[in-house]
């Protein structure tokens, strides 16, 4: 399906009229989840029971979790950012990690680029990185998620920032 759709388009693109390649690259350090002994304790002995599934699903999540939090040992994370600029209308941002689409949006809606795409995974797979909103209502991906709340809000903030410096820039 992904090749008819770049088949179909084909004839209708255009060449970059005037390329002008930038990139600028930032990382933001954010907080960890942080989890008392006692819950790391609780968690190490949900993980005796995963596979026998005496603990509900979204428990062993996090349970899983906060064993690998511990086991990382840092409180926080270096998420790497970095924005291209293919020319003056086209900017590609990349960010690590599965990014709630909301974030994705905010920086398309910010960004001085008529087209900006958004490339997730990129350089590193830190888990999910959920909106504050998100965090505040809950879900699997929440459960899941390392970080803390506000560090997907950081990562868009310095997108923004990176895509402004883009737009200013040279061409």
């Amino acid at each position: 399906m992904l090749a008819e759709t770049v088949e179909r388009a084909l004839p209708s693109l255009k060449p970059i009229a005037r390329p002008a390649l930038a990139v600028r690259q930032a990382t933001v350090t954010v907080p960890l989840q942080r989890y008392s002994a006692e819950q790391v304790a609780k968690a190490r002995k949900a993980m005796n029971h995963v596979a026998d599934r005496k603990v509900p699903f979204l428990k062993r999540v996090e349970a899983y979790k906060i064993m690998a939090l511990h086991l990382r040992g840092k409180s926080t994370i270096d998420l790497e950012v970095q924005a291209f600029r293919l020319g003056p209308e086209l900017a590609v941002v990349t960010l690590p990690g599965e990014v709630f689409v909301d974030l994705g949006l905010a920086i398309k809606r910010a960004s001085p680029f008529r087209t900006t795409l958004i490339v997730e995974l990129s350089n590193d797979a830190p888990g999910y990185i959920p909106t504050k909103k998100a965090f505040a209502e809950g879900s699997y991906e929440t459960v899941n998620s390392r970080i803390q709340s506000g560090g997907g809000e950081k990562m868009v903030a310095a997108a923004i920032r990176l895509l402004k410096e883009l737009g200013t820039s040279d061409r």
